[in-house]
């Protein structure tokens, strides 16, 4: 029955290979995903033999009323070792591995109230003590990754079986053990030193792009490789951010298509793509692109939604100091509470037609919280902007330097081409909105002809957090942007490129050319 063993206690087998569970009807199919040296006719045996199992649960349906292990039973072998920080609800033995996964289970379950808000001094916070009504530091394993009796629970409880004992070799002295111990430990600091985003001299290494944008002294003392891997692509066991990313994905692909003349006219599309106040574009807003391009900028919006939701999990003094505002917290919260009840749900249930108002539930607390994040009035840093400080790691290259300004403007590019269509998009829905509810008391015509103006709530956006700072507006994500990219394409169009190296028969030619910004 390799690679599945099955353990007599639980009523499914376990891959030993990958380390988790699978129901009978799933052998096949996890063999043949992850298992491609198993032969067709091999896998259709096991599974075979699976089904045969006495008291095997049959599909995920059967996990339902499943019951844990208790907190004291001994790590089980064969899925995934332990994890080490495991939080565990004091009242009920809940246990989960993030903070805000056990606020929410506390505040839905329990009734307890946060006494922290988000945003505010988080430093300042760090230092506070706080009497919580959870543990930390839980031994915790899990059977499956996702789905049905996916969550953690906890083993090991009172078992001392977590400390490892030491042994030096027999010819080994005392003092070559303290000098081997020494060197591991300025090793590893030293490779954690290499991991810290630190500010560069700027006389030794003057860098005008890197002065301006300032993302080493807003990522100072983190982590980068950590930082870097908020944005990684989205796991198999991150079911509530997979819907969440299902989600913006729909949304922005809806956006596209609503932002086009024949759905909103030229004069909503000349007004979202105005960049000052007091200036009429010269041309409307364009949602076309080619295929290769939008997916780049679908992937700038997947990078800064993971980096937001992942981020919000770390302790305060290990990730970037941005701050939601109290309207971005409230609604990115129901946005991921709606997201969870909905990945709860099994493949059924998520294609059958009553589940199109859950659908349209998500999408609108998608785009209202999307648009919120460029609705940032900031009072002291533009870095107090979660979506400036999402881009600000985007800047970290894999080898833990910095994007140059060449391949950087064009993320710059994409969000403001993303924020104009999303504009439109929820404008759209709140027109929408507004003739349902006129219709309440007059008819369907009537409605819409006393409705807002398209034009006229695109234009109150626009003004309010879609140009650059005037007279009338205050600063904001988009503002920054626009600033950013306008420096950083003088610096690509006015510095001296790259050299081209060919061949000329039997010589090398190098060419170097100066570009100047028209």
């Amino acid at each position: 029955m390799e690679p599945f063993v099955h353990l007599p206690e639980y009523p499914f087998v376990i891959c030993q290979t990958c380390g988790y569970a699978c129901v009978a009807n799933e052998v096949a199919t996890h063999l043949g995903k992850q298992h491609h040296e198993i032969e067709p006719k091999e896998r259709s045996r096991i599974a075979k033999l699976v089904e045969e199992i006495p008291g095997i649960i049959p599909n995920q349906a059967g996990l339902c009323g499943f019951r844990f292990p208790p907190a004291t039973t001994e790590p089980i072998p064969f899925i995934a070792a332990p994890e080490i920080d495991g939080i565990r609800c004091n009242e009920c033995g809940f246990v989960i591995r993030t903070t805000q996964g056990i606020q929410k289970h506390c505040r839905r379950e329990h009734g307890w109230k946060n006494d922290w808000s988000r945003g505010g001094n988080v430093t300042k916070r760090a230092r506070q003590l706080r009497a919580l009504p959870w543990t930390t530091g839980v031994h915790c394993q899990r059977f499956f990754r996702s789905r049905a009796a996916s969550r953690w629970f906890e083993v090991n409880r009172g078992s001392r079986g977590s400390q490892v004992a030491v042994i030096s070799a027999p010819e080994e002295t005392v003092e070559q053990r303290i000098t081997q111990i020494h060197k591991a430990q300025a090793k590893k600091f030293e490779e954690k030193k290499q991991q810290i985003v630190q500010v560069g001299n700027e006389k030794a290494e003057p860098n005008p792009w890197l002065r301006r944008v300032g993302w080493a002294e807003h990522l100072q003392g983190l982590d980068r490789e950590r930082l870097r891997e908020s944005m990684r692509p989205i796991g198999e066991d991150e079911a509530t951010l997979q819907r969440m990313w299902d989600s913006l994905s729909r949304v922005i692909d809806q956006a596209r298509a609503v932002a086009v003349p024949m759905r909103v006219g030229h004069a909503v599309l000349f007004e979202v793509n105005r960049k000052e106040a007091h200036m009429k574009a010269t041309k409307p807003f364009d949602s076309r692109m080619e295929d290769d391009t939008w997916v780049r900028y679908r992937e700038v919006m997947r990078k800064l939604l993971c980096f937001i939701q992942r981020t919000q999990d770390w302790e305060d003094e290990a990730r970037p100091r941005y701050m939601l505002t109290q309207k971005q917290g409230s609604l990115y919260d129901a946005f991921e509470d709606v997201a969870e009840q909905y990945g709860q749900q099994g493949v059924d249930e998520m294609v059958h037609p009553s589940a199109l108002a859950s659908v349209q539930a998500i999408d609108r607390l998608c785009l209202d919280t999307v648009v919120s994040l460029l609705d940032h009035q900031y009072t002291h840093s533009h870095y107090e902007s979660a979506m400036i400080s999402g881009l600000a790691v985007m800047g970290i290259r894999e080898d833990g330097g910095w994007e140059s300004v060449e391949n950087y403007t064009p993320i710059y590019s994409a969000v403001i081409k993303m924020a104009r269509m999303l504009v439109v998009y929820q404008a759209v829905l709140e027109q929408q909105d507004e003739i349902k509810e006129l219709e309440q008391r007059m008819s369907k015509e009537e409605a819409k002809a006393a409705a807002t103006g398209l034009f006229t709530i695109v234009r109150k956006k626009v003004r309010r957090f879609l140009v650059v700072v005037g007279e009338k507006t205050e600063p904001g994500p988009i503002d920054w942007i626009f600033d950013a990219r306008t420096y950083g394409m003088r610096i690509r169009y006015t510095m001296t490129a790259a050299p081209a190296i060919d061949w000329v028969g039997e010589r090398i030619s190098c060419l170097t050319r100066s570009r100047v910004l028209a």
